[in-house]
């Protein structure tokens, strides 16, 4: 089985999708030095994510995986690429506090798993089923990970005397 033009593209957009957020995340790596381990592992992570989008092609290829692109939308993907990136050109130009970004991206991992973005379908072979839930699982991560931290930035800091 090889794989389709309409198929390519949709990965492709998926991928990039990944490694917008990462470019984001990346960012706020660069303006909040004390939080630089924490983005950067999130860097890390959306990167992974993108090898694991690509890596499906070669399955799709060989035959062993299948995906229905019915059920993603190639504009909206690209609409949210563009958003990411302009959430990047903010983040860039723009004085920022770390609730900002924290909730900016608690936000759109949240968005992720209401929209469905991960929603396993009919017509998906069980290997890109799996990528989904795999997907949809270090989004959840990710937004318990950023709660985390929203709460410890939030937590009253003792007063020196």
């Amino acid at each position: 089985m090889s794989l389709t033009e309409e198929q390519d593209e949709i990965l492709e957009l998926l991928a990039g999708h990944e490694e917008a957020i990462a470019s984001l995340y990346y960012e706020y790596a660069a303006i909040f030095p004390k939080y630089r381990d924490f983005w950067s592992e999130l860097v890390e992570e959306e990167h992974e994510h993108a090898e694991w989008i690509r890596a499906l092609k070669i399955n799709i290829e060989e035959g062993t995986a299948r995906f229905n692109t019915e059920s993603f939308n190639a504009d909206m993907i690209n609409n949210s690429i563009k958003y990411l990136k302009k959430l990047r050109d903010h983040a860039i130009n723009n004085k920022m506090y770390i609730l900002e970004a924290l909730k900016t991206a608690i936000d759109l991992e949240t968005s992720f798993i209401e929209k469905k973005y991960f929603e396993v379908s009919k017509g998906n072979s069980d290997l890109f089923n799996s990528l989904l839930e795999n997907l949809a699982k270090g989004t959840k991560e990710h937004i318990a990970r950023l709660a985390e931290v929203w709460n410890e930035v939030k937590k009253p800091q003792p007063r020196n005397l």
